[in-house]
Parts: structure tokens; C-alpha cells; sequence
């Protein structure tokens, strides 16, 4: 009787022994963990915190300018003076494009800068290079394409659906009259250096 009560007390000190020690591992590993990610954390919020903040920032920020709309001048007899037009700006997302994608952007571009210089080959050449030079940019979120498109030019480019890319509308002041009117209404004209 005496051998068999020895045996249960040594063998209920040995299970509490191996319970102990099984905390005791347990506690460790979680310890361990613990310590992995305030290391992780620490590392993100103090050594990696600019660039993580520029980051997260480049995700929701976005800056876009808008003023109101301008007024039109008009003639005693009421014909336009100045007027408002709307026009398109033709943007992409150069992260986001293909090399088709870029390439089906520049061709479809193209025609379009043509249309502002025709006889000069040299100038088209020149703008295409500067177009590949912006849309292979893979840092890059934002670019503009070509500015200063109407309606009609819209739709043809809406129309091909090359993904990654949209339109933002402005307006731009138009001056029936042009030159005949600018000292009255302050026009300034625009051409290639400015």
C-alpha cells in the first residue's frame, strides 16, 4: 500500500514538473513573438517612418487646382465678346500601363499634336520621344497626355478604351474677336514658347 501511494506522489510530481515546464516553453514562445513584433513595429515606426508616410500619403493625396467660373463678356449688342469653352485634359496612369497600352496611347496622341505643328516633322518626332519618355515611367501615378481637346477628340479617344487612362474638364476663355478685342479684354496671346 505504502509503495503504490510512493509511486502516485512521485508520479503527480513528475506530471506537475512536465506541466511547469510546458508553461514555462509556452511562456517563452510567446515571449519570443512578443519581442519579434515590437522589433517589427519599432523598425517600421522609427527607422522606415518617412518613407512609409510619403507612401500612405501618395495613396489618398492628390492635389487638383479649381477656381471658378469666369463670366462672359459680351458686345452692347449682346454678341460674345469672351466665352467660355470646355475642354479636355487626357491623363494615364503610367504605374498602371502596359508597353501595348503606351504604345496604343502615343498612336492614338499623335494625330492630335499633328493638328498644332503639320509641317514639322522634326517637332512630331521630338513629342513622340517626350511621350515614351513620360508613360515608360513605372514611379509615375499621373501624366498628362495632351491638353486643350474638345468634345469631338474625346469621344474618338473614349471610344478605343485603353484602360488606364481619363479625362479631367476645364475651361479656357475664347476670344471671337481675338486681336481686334485684346486691348479691351486683356487677352494675351499663346504660342509654342509661352
Amino acid at each position: 500500500m505504502k509503495l503504490a501511494t510512493i509511486r502516485r506522489a512521485s508520479s503527480r510530481r513528475s506530471d506537475v514538473a512536465d506541466s511547469h515546464g510546458r508553461q514555462r516553453i509556452l511562456a517563452g514562445v510567446f515571449l519570443a513573438g512578443f519581442f519579434l513584433i515590437c522589433v517589427r513595429l519599432g523598425y517600421w515606426q522609427i527607422i522606415r517612418a518617412s518613407e512609409l508616410t510619403q507612401e500612405a500619403e501618395g495613396q489618398y493625396r492628390r492635389v487638383q487646382k479649381q477656381s471658378g467660373q469666369r463670366g462672359t463678356i459680351l458686345f452692347q449688342d449682346h454678341k460674345p465678346l469672351v466665352i467660355n469653352t470646355q475642354v479636355y485634359r487626357w491623363y494615364s496612369k503610367p504605374d498602371l500601363l502596359s508597353s501595348q497600352e503606351r504604345d496604343q496611347i502615343i498612336t492614338a496622341a499623335l494625330p492630335l499634336y499633328q493638328r498644332q505643328h503639320p509641317d514639322d516633322p522634326e517637332w512630331l518626332q521630338s513629342t513622340k520621344d517626350r511621350l515614351h519618355d513620360l508613360l515608360d515611367s513605372d514611379s509615375r501615378k499621373w501624366a498628362e497626355v495632351i491638353a486643350d481637346i474638345s468634345e469631338e477628340d474625346k469621344a474618338a479617344l473614349s471610344a478605343l478604351a485603353i484602360p488606364n487612362t481619363g479625362f479631367e474638364a476645364y475651361e479656357t476663355r475664347y476670344y471671337p474677336e481675338a486681336s481686334m478685342a485684346a486691348h479691351i479684354t486683356g487677352f494675351v496671346g499663346k504660342n509654342a514658347d509661352g
